[in-house]
């Protein structure tokens, strides 16, 4: 090798890490931003009311449900925000009579008793 070659860092002589490797250090580290900040994303928010990811969507379009922020292409929920947005749907049922309160009973199909 002639002497006025330049020489590579040690650490680019070794092996590169593949794009796979990359990826799952970028998404541990996103998963341990997202829990430091307390913040979820759209994806779990969506599982966690049951709904799917389109019809979150479509709720943050026409303004309804909790803050959001936005990163990019991300959508992210801060855990306050939400909380607060799941309590404020909680539904108190007013003295609903139950079977054990001799409330109405179903009926059974076909219309017996």
């Amino acid at each position: 090798m002639p002497k006025n070659t330049p020489r590579l860092p040690a650490a680019l002589d070794q092996p590169s890490v593949s794009n796979v490797d990359l990826l799952r250090a970028n998404n541990q580290s996103a998963a341990d931003i997202k829990r430091l900040l307390d913040l979820i994303d759209d994806h779990e928010f969506a599982l966690l009311r049951g709904i799917g990811i389109g019809a979150l969507a479509n709720e943050r379009s026409h303004g309804k449900g909790p803050p959001y922020q936005k990163t990019g292409r991300k959508i992210f929920y801060p855990l306050a925000e939400v909380r607060k947005f799941l309590t404020a749907s909680t539904v108190h049922p007013v003295n609903a009579p139950t079977l054990i309160d001799g409330g109405p009973r179903r009926r059974r199909a076909g219309g017996a008793p």
